[in-house]
C-alpha cells in the first residue's frame, strides 16, 4: 500500500470526470465533495476522518462522479486495486470500511428502486446539497431507556448523511454494518443494526429508516418496517421520534432549529 498523502487547504485531491483506479482514507483533516452543474459549482458533502472516497473506482471503470479538494490540511491513505485485490485474500480486516461503504450504497440503490415499483414515479436521484443556511439539528433523548441507549441526553447532529444502528460486539469487523452513531440495545432487539439515517437534501433534512425490522416512527408515522415510505422529513422545531414501535420505550427528539 502506497505512503500517505498529504494535501493543503483548496487543493484538489479528484477531479470529475477524471478517471482513476484508487479509493483514499481520510487520515487527518476534511475534505469537500462538489460537482459542476449547469456551469454552477455545488457542493455536495463534506467528509472527515475515516470516511473514504473513490471506492467505486476499485471496482468499474467509470469516470469519477463528482470532485474532491480538501477543506483542511489532510492526509489520505491512498488504496489501489492491486492492494485492495491483496487484501482480500492476505488481510480482509484492512478492506472491511471499504466493504461496509458499498453495502450501504447497495441498500440506497434497493430502497430506490422498491420505491420506484411501488409508486411508479421517478425518484429523485438528485445530490444531497448542502444547505446555504445551515441549521442546529440536535437529537434528545426522551426516555431513560432512550438516554441509556444514546449514553447521553442529546447529541448535535452534524454530518449528513449519518447512520444509526443498533451497538453490537463486533461492528468493526462485520461488513453489513457501517453506523457513525451507535446505539445500545438488549434483546429482545428494538433497535436494528442498520435503523435509520440522518439526511439532508437543499434546505431540509429527513429521517430515512435503513431497512429496519420494526420500523421508524417519525411523528406518528410509520417509516419502514413493512410501510409503503421509508422517509420522513424533519419539520422546524420539535420532531417526535420512535425506534422498533410507539411502545419500545426508544423515545428521542430531533429538534431543528
Amino acid at each position: 500500500m502506497k505512503s500517505l498523502i498529504m494535501y493543503e487547504p483548496g487543493e484538489v485531491i479528484l477531479k470529475e470526470e477524471s478517471l482513476g483506479k484508487s479509493a483514499f482514507i481520510i487520515k487527518e483533516g476534511q475534505v469537500e465533495v462538489f460537482k459542476t452543474i449547469e456551469s454552477k459549482v455545488v457542493a455536495l458533502a463534506k467528509l472527515a476522518v475515516g470516511e473514504i472516497f473513490g471506492e467505486m473506482s476499485l471496482i468499474d471503470d467509470r469516470p469519477r462522479y463528482a470532485s474532491i479538494r480538501a477543506v483542511t490540511k489532510t492526509i489520505l491513505q491512498e488504496i489501489t486495486r492491486k492492494d485492495f485485490n491483496h487484501f482480500l485474500t492476505d488481510d480482509p480486516d484492512q478492506i472491511i470500511p471499504i466493504i461496509k461503504m458499498l453495502f450501504e450504497r447497495l441498500r440506497n440503490m434497493n430502497e430506490r428502486y422498491l420505491f420506484l415499483e411501488q409508486y411508479g414515479k421517478k425518484i429523485d436521484e438528485s445530490p444531497k446539497i448542502e444547505a446555504a443556511t445551515e441549521k442546529i439539528v440536535t437529537l434528545k433523548a426522551v426516555s431513560k431507556k432512550a438516554e441509556k441507549a444514546l449514553g447521553r441526553r442529546e447529541i448535535g447532529i452534524e454530518k449528513f448523511p449519518l447512520l444509526v444502528g443498533r451497538k453490537t460486539k463486533h461492528h468493526q469487523k462485520d461488513a453489513l454494518l457501517k453506523n457513525d452513531l451507535r446505539l445500545v440495545d438488549g434483546k429482545p432487539f428494538f433497535i436494528s443494526r442498520n435503523h435509520f439515517a440522518f439526511l439532508k437534501s437543499d434546505e431540509n433534512y429527513y429521517i430515512r429508516d435503513r431497512g429496519s425490522s420494526l420500523g421508524t416512527f417519525l411523528n406518528d408515522v410509520l417509516l419502514g418496517g413493512g410501510a409503503m415510505e421509508n422517509r420522513g422529513q424533519l419539520q422546524p422545531g420539535v420532531n417526535q421520534l420512535h425506534l422498533g414501535g410507539k411502545n419500545s420505550g426508544y423515545h428521542f427528539q430531533v429538534v431543528v432549529e
